[in-house]
């Protein structure tokens, strides 16, 4: 991995800097931000900022607020459309959402967070507000913990120990989340409650590759209400065959 920091030109990878900011940045992503966010200099963010914007990566409004731009929905797009992982799933992805009506997740793990790779909507009209690209650590929530608990040993524990933010009253500390990783091994599904958003309930299992690791997580997400322990109870084996069908698609 070092090699590869070392092989990417600094102004490269000052760019590509940015625009993940800007991703993870909620509001108020001015130049100044920017610069002090990341340590580089104005000058420098300043001529970086406006090549990605003259190439649509980036867009400004106008009160000087910078958003990622078109070129990167564009891309995005072509990316899902040719994730092998994605079309696989999909089929068995729509059986779950139909059975549960709740919205359903594949989830993909990128370093130490988890990217939502597809997302099937629920019909009901209260829903949960997620996007397809958005990232969390792989620490918090369901869908993430799915694919933590079946990394290899020594990267989950790091992951552990590097990125546990507390982003909900819910979400687990670390001794309750190493207790989890074990039930989650032992039983091959995990639940969350409000652990990223509040109110909110998912239930996820991973999809594995022919070692035992997780290459993805599949969930199905929703209110609290509407996740009783029945339904929850009802949902478990759907979701962990969902998983496990996709699985054998990929490597069988």
């Amino acid at each position: 991995m070092a090699n590869k920091e070392k092989s990417i030109p600094l102004t490269l990878k000052k760019a590509l800097m940015i625009l993940e900011f800007v991703a993870s940045c909620e509001h108020d992503c001015t130049l100044s931000k920017i610069s002090g966010a990341l340590n580089i200099p104005k000058p420098t963010a300043y001529r970086l900022i406006n090549g990605l914007l003259s190439n649509d990566y980036l867009i400004q409004n106008k009160e000087k607020q910078i958003q990622l731009g078109y070129k990167l929905l564009i891309l995005g797009g072509v990316v899902r459309q040719k994730s092998i992982i994605r079309q696989v799933a999909l089929p068995f992805l729509r059986e779950l959402q139909k059975l549960t009506n709740e919205t359903v997740h594949l989830t993909v793990p990128d370093g130490n967070y988890g990217v939502y790779l597809e997302k099937l909507e629920s019909s009901n009209a209260i829903r949960l507000w997620t996007r397809v690209g958005a990232k969390l650590p792989l620490t918090v929530g369901a869908s993430m913990r799915a694919i933590l608990a079946f990394l290899p040993e020594e990267r989950r524990d790091k992951i552990i120990a590097e990125q546990n933010p507390k982003l909900t009253v819910s979400t687990l500390s670390m001794f309750q989340l190493k207790k989890v990783m074990q039930e989650t091994r032992k039983n091959r599904y995990t639940v969350s409650f409000g652990e990223a958003d509040s109110g909110a309930v998912a239930l996820a299992a991973p999809i594995l590759d022919n070692e035992d690791v997780a290459i993805a997580a599949v969930s199905a997400a929703g209110p609290a209400a509407r996740f009783t322990n029945n339904k929850i109870d009802e949902w478990i084996p759907a979701v962990k065959k969902c998983a496990v069908d996709i699985g054998k698609a990929l490597f069988i």
